[in-house]
């Protein structure tokens, strides 16, 4: 009889590392991304290494995000988990630290690989809590120029009395503006917004067929 493999599912991938997100992820895949965070957090702060694993992170999570072959292998449970635990460490070892190797390698483990961004996002809020600095995501229709980011992060920081750090996504669907995200709070400067609020208001006028005589 032929041998039988499993099939490597490819389900959609959750792009947004936000507060969203981490909230979205349900309370059980939410306590599994923390511990993993607050386990390399401790690791990365107790060995003096904030700074290079932060680095080193982000690096393998931009990877990770721009190339799905990587994010299927990894969540392949037809290949031997040693093996896909090898590879990581044979393609990756050159540039991520071994901190970071040995946390994906216990995702591997786990069939956790797929809680990568909600650990990467509650990582980058231990390092920014002690690093007096805040992570702003900005969605605008058209990508921002170098003047555009310099003139918002110089506002972000004025009103927030902190570094900011700024990562722009691009969603056509704005028409123009952005919008801006951290923490918890969202400010909407977009056209879209503006011509929502204008539809709303053009269809709850009354109509002169709805005069009463």
């Amino acid at each position: 009889m032929p041998n039988k493999t499993k099939a490597c599912k490819t389900n959609p991938i959750q792009e947004e590392f936000g507060d969203d997100y981490l909230l979205s992820m349900g309370h059980k895949k939410y306590r599994a991304s923390m511990a993993y965070a607050r386990a390399l957090f401790q690791f990365a702060q107790g060995a003096e290494l904030l700074t290079p694993i932060t680095q080193s992170f982000s690096d393998f999570i931009h990877v990770w995000r721009d190339v799905p072959v990587l994010r299927e292998f990894l969540r392949c449970d037809a290949i031997d988990r040693n093996s896909r635990k090898a590879s990581i460490r044979r393609f990756f070892e050159s540039f991520a630290h071994k901190g970071i190797l040995y946390l994906i390698e216990k995702m591997i483990d786990n069939h956790h690989t797929d809680l990568l961004p909600g650990v990467y996002h509650a990582f980058c809020q231990m390092v920014d809590g002690v690093s007096d600095r805040r992570r702003v995501r900005v969605i605008s229709a058209f990508p921002l120029n170098n003047i555009q980011r310099k003139r918002l992060q110089d506002a972000l920081e004025k009103s927030l009395k902190l570094d900011v750090i700024l990562n722009n996504d691009v969603d056509p669907e704005l028409m123009g503006g952005f919008v801006c995200y951290t923490d918890s709070v969202k400010i909407d400067m977009s056209l879209k917004k503006d011509f929502e609020k204008l539809k709303s208001q053009i269809l709850s006028m009354p109509c002169e067929g709805d005069k009463k005589i």
